[in-house]
């Protein structure tokens, strides 16, 4: 039981980090993109074309980048998350009603108090909405790295108890 809850702990460590990288770093780069209609024509394109890649797929990559040490297990984590996140970020930033921000505009605000006021809480909105759905993809990849390349950690539990029913 001490190694499952040290194995759980360890999990939810990696969880917690990648999860805060990868929710945060989307909602900035979701916001610069979903504002500046340049950068967004430039790297949208990419983040959709990234992000149908399964998890799966980025752990040889993170192993020869990170190695099998805690940062490749939280990059893949926040990368999981990041896509996630990003599409409701950019979403969230786009749909600030124009009326909305004319009017804020004509009352006096100049623009840093019209994105503190109405781009940032409508765009929050919706990345929290998007940071929920990202739990599942987060702790999924949490298990994923763990069973390929760990030696802590539930992945790494389960690996250790299938085989010593094998023996």
């Amino acid at each position: 039981a001490g190694d499952l809850l040290r194995d759980l702990l360890f999990s939810l460590r990696v969880f917690a980090i990648g999860w805060t990288v990868g929710a945060v770093s989307a909602t900035l780069v979701g916001l610069i993109l979903g504002r500046v209609s340049l950068l967004g024509s430039i790297f949208i394109p990419v983040i959709e074309a990234v992000r149908p890649v399964s998890s799966i797929a980025w752990v040889p990559l993170s192993i020869v980048w990170f190695g099998f040490g805690l940062t490749g297990k939280v990059f893949l984590v926040g990368l999981a998350v990041f896509l996630v996140v990003i599409v409701y970020a950019i979403d969230g930033s786009r749909r600030i009603p124009v009326d909305l921000e004319r009017t804020a505009t004509m009352l006096g605000m100049n623009e840093w108090q019209r994105f503190r006021s109405l781009v940032l809480p409508g765009t929050l909105t919706e990345v929290l909405i998007g940071s929920r759905g990202a739990l599942m993809a987060g702790w999924g990849t949490v298990i994923v790295a763990e069973l390929v390349a760990a030696d802590s950690g539930l992945g790494a539990h389960l690996i250790a108890v299938e085989q010593s029913y094998n023996v």
